[in-house]
Parts: C-alpha cells; structure tokens; sequence
C-alpha cells in the first residue's frame, strides 16, 4: 500500500453487513443456484434483525450485485463476483491526508463516499505529496485499484498516472485533454451576479484568486465569464479597476475597501474565491466599508456560523453552493466509462450551482 494511504470502509451496520456479504459473493457460494440465502438464515448468521438484513440487500441490489425475484428472493448479479473486487483511489494533495482541508474539500469527500457505499465501493484515500506517478500508479496496481479520482490543482500529475495505464477522472479541477467532473464555475458566477444585480447593484467589483496557472486559468476564465455576462446582458459594463486579481493585489480586500469607500465606487461585489473571503471581510470590517457580498462558497451552516463569529457587523453574504454528493456520483459514473471505453474522448461532466440565500444587505445609499 503507498505510505499515504488510508481505506475507508462502510461504517453503519447496514453498511457493514452489505460490505461482508458483498465480500462473500467473490469468496464462495452465497447459497444454492446462486440463490441468496433467506433473509432468516442471514440474519442468523450474521447475529442482526431481518431488517437490517433487507436494507443491507436493497443496497447491494441497487448497487447491481444481486437482482430479486417474487417469490425467489434474491439472486447474484451475472458480474458480482468481478465488481466485489472494485477499490477506488483517491488522490488528494497532502501526505497528511485529513490535515488542513478546507470545507469544500472534506465535503467533497464525504459526498464520494456516500456516492461509493451506493455501488459497495471502498475507497483508498492517498496522498499525492512525495511520491511521482509512476511510482503511484505501480503501488495502486498492486493493490487491484481499478481507477483514481483526482482531487488536486495539478492536471499534469492525473496525466501521469492515466499514461501509467490507470484509468482516471478528474474531481473539482479540469483540463481539456482528462476526464473531468467539476461545479459549473461560469454558471455559479452568473448567478451570483445576477443575484446583485436584482437586489438593485449597479456598481459590482469582482475579486479573483489563482491558486495554479493550468486549472486556475480555467476557472478563473469561466468565473470571470458569468459575471461579465450578468453584468453585460444588465447594461452595467464593469471598470477594469474593480476587477480585482490576487495576481496583481496582495490583499484584495484592501484594494475593495479602498475602491468602496471613493465616490462613485462599488456598492457590491462577487468574490469568487473563497480562499480569499477571509481577507475580504476583515478589511472590509476595519474599514467599516458597506459592501453586499456574494461569495463562492460551501454555502453551509458551517460557514455561515463561522462567517458570524469572524464578523458580527457584517450581513451573511449570499453564496454558491453544489451538490458533492452529486459530484461524486458523477465522477464514479465517469470512471467506468474510460475504464469500458478507453479510446473515447475526454469529457467534462458540470454539477449545476445553486445559491444559498444571504441574511441581509449592507445599506450604502445610492447604487
């Protein structure tokens, strides 16, 4: 096993119970004819209720390892034995695989693992940090590891391990030429934007981050694409001084407090970033600046909360939510594709955004 991994296993009771039937069906008979044995016997064997046995083999059939029949019970699937064998990579940045994630990142995961307990997946979790991808996609091999999902700001390392022979999609990055599966990044900011522009904002900055050249220019291109389109299609065509770019400002919340507080600045704006949310509403609160937000970001309660500890004074922006579940479903989905059709050419799957409504607007006379 690579020194940065980690299995992560079902870890309810019914979970567990498909995982060891699951297990037995690659193992040995199950049963007569390939029958399974009665809901009865199995609860028997397994020392649970016949209810935790039933949802156990409802999951295991929705995940395609068992059919049913009236009057037969449940029979196992024609590919069982093949697929109780499958285990997913997935590679995520940092050798310390839970150290420091940010919340969009811990939800990603729990959303995939969710997204694999549906289909009796097992998940191997690795850490991408010190190791090269030959050396990976050997160690993943060894392993029966059957595709990798990767969750990292660096397309070049999936390429490696796809030129290994390791089937791959890409999770919450792109590029054009590997399997994607990412949040609609155009469709996000366009909402956000749009959102500023009903509330009555005319005079919308925009901040921007770019945290790597390949898969930031990409995101950074389509976030910046829907709120020029929002913006356009509202006849408010932006300055190109409230176009606020990490790159060229060090702080960009100073640079939108700076440009709020002049006469004729931005009442508004979209930050589309969330890394740098932070530095935004802290300037924002030393200088008493009163700009409306709209932020990309979980949209959950724990950001929220955390939002209101950091800065009573200010509304909860309005944010830019997706489904991970979702996300994982899709990039599960997109795995066995390229592993069934290794000569198709990539695709990019998008997970529609929505948004999270805000608490209230900051008041700063005309707009």
């Amino acid at each position: 096993m690579p020194k940065n991994a980690q299995l992560l296993r079902p870890d309810t009771l019914t979970d567990r119970l498909a995982e060891e039937i699951r297990a037995g069906l690659s193992r040995a008979p199950v049963g007569s004819s390939g029958v399974v044995l009665s809901e009865r016997r199995l609860a028997e064997v397994h020392g649970v209720s016949r209810t935790t046995v039933r949802r156990a083999l409802a999951r295991l059939k929705a995940g395609g390892y068992l059919t049913s029949h009236p009057r037969r019970g449940y029979e196992v699937a024609g590919d069982a034995t093949t697929r109780a064998a499958d285990l997913i990579a997935l590679v995520r940045t940092r050798a310390d695989l839970r150290g420091e994630w940010t919340e969009i990142q811990a939800r990603t995961l729990a959303g995939l693992e969710a997204a694999a307990r549906e289909t009796g997946r097992d998940i191997l979790l690795v850490g991408r940090e010190g190791t090269d991808p030959a050396g990976l996609a050997a160690d993943l091999r060894a392993r029966r590891v059957i595709g990798a999902i990767v969750d990292c700001d660096d397309p070049g390392f999936a390429r490696g391990l796809r030129e290994d022979g390791l089937a791959v999609v890409l999770v919450d990055s792109a590029a054009p030429d590997i399997e994607s599966v990412t949040q609609d990044n155009f469709g996000g900011a366009h909402l956000a934007t749009s959102q500023l522009l009903k509330r009555g904002h005319r005079r919308i900055a925009c901040v921007l981050h770019a945290p790597s050249p390949e898969v930031s220019g990409l995101h950074l291109t389509e976030r910046l694409g829907g709120y020029m389109a929002a913006m356009t299609a509202a006849g408010c065509l932006p300055r190109e001084k409230w176009l606020i770019d990490t790159r060229r400002n060090a702080n960009p919340g100073e640079k939108l407090a700076r440009l709020a507080g002049r006469s004729e600045g931005p009442t508004a704006a979209v930050v589309l970033w969330s890394e740098v949310l932070t530095e935004v509403g802290n300037a924002l609160s030393a200088a008493k600046a009163k700009v409306e937000l709209a932020v990309w970001w979980g949209g959950t309660m724990e950001a929220r909360d955390a939002w209101r500890v950091r800065f009573p004074r200010l509304p909860v922006p309005v944010g830019v939510s997706w489904d991970v579940s979702e996300m994982g479903r899709r990039a599960l989905a997109r795995l066995d594709e390229v592993r069934r059709e290794q000569d198709r050419p990539p695709a990019r799957t998008l997970v529609p955004a929505s948004l999270v409504p805000g608490t209230g607007a900051a008041t700063s006379g005309k707009r």
